[in-house]
């Protein structure tokens, strides 16, 4: 269910109004949280949360203000909205994904959940360059930019999400040094 919530956002959302992506991006984090909340009993923590919504705010933006074929100084538009949703994506991955290894009590470095992290975002990247071929192929899209668009955006988003996991990994060692205010449910 959630995959495919994810994919019918995705794969229209050049096409769609801002607002429209709006509403449906905060319906979907809405509904990602409540399941994590009440099925799962755990609290994403609001950064979580704002990351995910920035990363897609940034895809919205650029269409809004049809960005995507421009430069932003020395790089397009379209390399750099890689750069930020893949790196903004991976906090989220890199967080449940040490949620989910703590309560099944599995102890894992952080150094070992940055390459997990890195990895599983990294996927989440394929996954969404798989969507835009499925547009073009199915759909009528115009997302595609020529043979190279695919690794290029990859390339982009591996960038993204290395330099997100060299900044993140610091912050969740230090976050595991504190001590616990409220236990899990």
């Amino acid at each position: 269910m959630g995959l495919a919530g994810v994919t019918a956002l995705l794969i229209r959302l050049p096409y769609r109004p801002p607002v429209q992506n709006a509403l449906y991006t905060g319906l979907l984090l809405l509904s990602a949280y409540a399941y994590l909340r009440f099925r799962c009993g755990l609290i994403p923590p609001l950064v979580v949360v704002f990351c995910l919504a920035l990363s897609v705010a940034t895809d919205v933006f650029g269409n809004a203000f049809e960005l995507y074929g421009t430069r932003v100084g020395p790089i397009e538009f379209d390399d750099l909205a890689h750069v930020i949703t893949a790196g903004l994506t991976l906090p989220a991955v890199m967080w449940l994904l040490d949620e989910v290894t703590r309560l099944r009590r599995q102890a894992v470095s952080v150094p070992l959940l940055a390459v997990l992290s890195t990895t599983a975002t990294f996927s989440l990247s394929a996954y969404y360059e798989i969507v835009e071929l499925w547009d073009e192929l199915f759909l009528g899209g115009e997302r595609l930019w020529g043979a190279r668009d695919t690794p290029a955006d990859l390339q982009w988003n591996l960038l993204g999400i290395v330099l997100a996991a060299l900044v993140s990994a610091p912050v969740f060692a230090r976050a595991r040094r504190r001590p616990a205010t409220r236990p899990h449910a």
